[in-house]
C-alpha cells in the first residue's frame, strides 16, 4: 500500500495543501498579454526579529524552502513560506480557458489514470480480504481529501493572514467534488464483487458540493457563454411549457427530466466530456434544478432506457421559434 500512495497516477490527482493548488494555477492558468501578467512564484523567510516589527521578511530561493520543508529540526526564530503573485494577476486572470482546461482535459484525465492505477492494484491482491481492505482504504483517503479541502476555505477565510481566492476556491471546490464522484464510482464498480462497500461508504458525503452557486454550476456543466445563452432560452421555454417552477426547481417526474438531459447531451449544450461520465453531469442538473427524485434511472444504461420512441421529440419545442 506504501508503494500506491507514491505513485505518479495518485501523487498527481492529490490535491493536499495551498501549494498544489497553487500549482494547478500557475501551470495551467494565464492572463492577456502573459508577459506583462506572468504568473510566478515566490519564496520567503519570515523571521522573528522582536519588537514593534515582530517579523522580518526577506527573500529566499527554491532551494531553501524545500529543505526548510523536509527538514525534521524545530525553526523557532524563522520559516519559509512560498506563493504566487495573485495581487498581480487575480483581476486579470482568464477564468473561462483556466476552467475549460481544468474541467475537460486536467482533472478527468487524472482522475481516469487514479482509477485506472486502483483497478490494477487490486487485481494484484493475492487474498479478497486485501483487496477488500485496500478497496476500504481507497474510499476512506476520498472521504478525507474531499472534506480537508472544503475546511481549508472555511478556516482560510476566518484567517486574517491568508485568505483563500477566487481562482483558489474554483479548484478547491472542483476536486472536493472529483473525490466523492470518483469515490460513487469505484463503489458502483466493486459493489457485486463486495456488496458492503455500497452500505459502509455511499451514504458518506454527497456527490456533488451543494456550496457551488448556479454560475459555478453552469460553468461546469454548461461552459463557453453561447451555450449558456442557449441554455437560459430552454429555461424560459421549460417554465411556459409547466416543466419547471419561476424559481427554476423542476416540478415533472424523474423520467422527463432524465430525457430532457440526454436532449441536452445530444445538442451538445453540456460539455462532451459528459457523453463519456456516469452521473457526474446529471448530478449537477438535479443540483442546477433543485430535484432529487428518481435518482436509481441517473445511470447511462438507465437513462437510454427512458428514449422510448414515441418520447424521443419530447423536447423538440426547446429548439423551434
Amino acid at each position: 500500500m506504501k508503494d500506491f500512495w507514491k505513485n505518479p497516477a495518485v501523487k498527481n490527482y492529490l490535491v493536499e495543501d495551498i501549494f498544489d493548488i497553487d500549482e494547478i494555477v500557475r501551470r495551467f492558468g494565464g492572463c492577456p498579454d502573459d508577459e506583462d501578467y506572468k504568473i510566478v512564484r515566490s519564496y520567503y523567510c519570515d523571521e522573528f526579529v522582536g519588537g514593534e516589527e515582530g517579523y522580518e521578511t526577506s527573500s529566499a530561493t527554491k532551494e531553501d524552502y524545500e529543505k526548510y520543508k523536509s527538514s525534521d529540526e524545530d525553526y523557532y526564530d524563522f520559516s519559509y513560506r512560498t506563493e504566487l503573485n495573485y495581487n498581480d494577476f487575480l483581476d486579470k486572470f482568464w477564468f473561462d480557458t483556466f476552467e475549460q482546461t481544468l474541467y475537460e482535459y486536467v482533472e478527468p484525465d487524472e482522475q481516469i489514470d487514479f482509477i485506472t492505477y486502483v483497478n490494477e492494484t487490486f487485481f494484484t491482491l493475492s487474498f479478497e480480504g486485501q483487496g477488500k481492505l485496500f478497496l476500504r482504504n481507497i474510499i476512506k483517503k476520498l472521504n478525507h481529501w474531499s472534506a480537508e479541502l472544503l475546511v481549508m476555505i472555511d478556516s482560510k477565510r476566518m484567517n486574517d493572514f491568508y485568505k483563500i481566492n477566487k481562482i483558489q476556491e474554483k479548484v478547491i471546490k472542483h476536486y472536493s467534488g472529483s473525490y466523492l464522484n470518483t469515490k460513487r464510482r469505484i463503489i458502483n464498480h466493486y459493489k457485486f464483487i463486495y456488496s458492503e462497500i455500497e452500505n459502509d461508504f455511499m451514504p458518506i458525503g454527497t456527490e456533488i458540493n451543494t456550496k457551488l452557486t448556479r454560475d459555478e454550476i453552469l460553468n461546469k456543466l454548461v461552459g463557453d457563454n453561447s451555450n449558456k445563452n442557449k441554455f437560459y432560452e430552454y429555461e424560459k421555454k421549460l417554465k411556459t411549457q409547466k416543466y419547471l417552477s419561476k424559481d427554476s426547481e423542476w416540478i415533472k417526474n424523474p423520467v422527463d427530466f432524465s430525457r430532457f438531459y440526454s436532449y441536452c447531451l445530444n445538442k451538445t449544450i453540456f460539455k462532451s466530456y459528459f457523453l463519456e461520465d456516469d452521473n457526474r453531469g446529471i448530478d449537477f442538473l438535479r443540483n442546477l434544478f433543485n430535484f432529487h427524485r428518481g435518482k436509481s434511472i441517473d445511470s447511462p444504461a438507465k437513462r437510454k432506457k427512458q428514449l422510448i420512441e414515441s418520447k424521443k421529440t419530447q423536447f423538440n419545442f426547446l429548439d423551434t421559434n
